[in-house]
């Protein structure tokens, strides 16, 4: 790529990445490629996105005073009070999806997500919600070789004797590298001050803004 100085052999087209837009594509290729990816990227429009852009202008973590062994109430209803700022500002059927580390969070997320009516609101119809949360909320494993404009990472473990969790989440970079390259903006949702020393979450909790939702409990 380039002439000159500039120039640079790609060896490996794997490490030209066109779909991963910032600040995802740094932390991802600080934890997972050593630097080696190459970002070309065009400029992707999200309107997910543009609805939360009064959070922040875009990626973010939501800071969530929790402390849950898994599951995290708090965080649950986090993840609802951003559905319901999607729905306020009119986005329907959003390409979204929304994972979990851990399966308990994974499901208890989409008990609550289905159960709770904001999907009405968001455009997709009651005899469709089952199987868009089936579709849509899981672990990493949902979302593997899948894209969408964007991914809600609900973290959970967010009490401190649930270290050794967050710690096994962030021994590798597979789970937080999926949600990261496969997304136009990620929201990670959970306890920074309990993330921000978990193996590779060191580096996303760095990265991205950290806000918090004044009006949602817990949050």
């Amino acid at each position: 790529m380039g002439s000159g100085v500039d120039a640079r052999r790609i060896g490996m087209p794997l490490l030209v990445r066109r779909r991963c837009q910032e600040p995802m594509f740094g932390i991802a290729n600080t934890i997972a490629y050593d630097g080696l990816m190459v970002h070309q990227a065009p400029p992707a429009r999200s309107a997910i996105r543009a609805a939360l852009a009064d959070l922040s202008p875009g990626s973010f973590w939501l800071d969530v005073d929790s402390s849950a062994a898994k599951w995290s109430p708090d965080e649950g209803k986090a993840v609802l009070a951003l559905l319901e700022r999607l729905a306020d500002r009119g986005a329907t059927q959003p390409d979204l999806y929304l994972i979990a580390p851990f399966r308990d969070v994974a499901d208890r997320l989409r008990r609550l997500v289905v159960g709770h009516g904001v999907l009405t609101r968001l455009g997709i119809a009651p005899k469709a919600q089952k199987a868009w949360g089936a579709q849509r909320i899981g672990t990493v494993h949902t979302f593997q070789g899948k894209e969408a404009e964007a991914v809600f990472l609900v973290l959970g473990a967010s009490a401190d004797a649930s270290r050794g969790s967050r710690d096994w989440a962030g021994g590798s970079p597979n789970i937080l590298n999926v949600a990261l390259t496969r997304a136009k903006a990620i929201y990670v949702v959970g306890r920074h001050a309990a993330w921000r020393q978990a193996g590779v979450f060191a580096v996303a909790a760095e990265t991205l803004p950290v806000v918090s939702l004044p009006d949602a409990s817990g949050a």
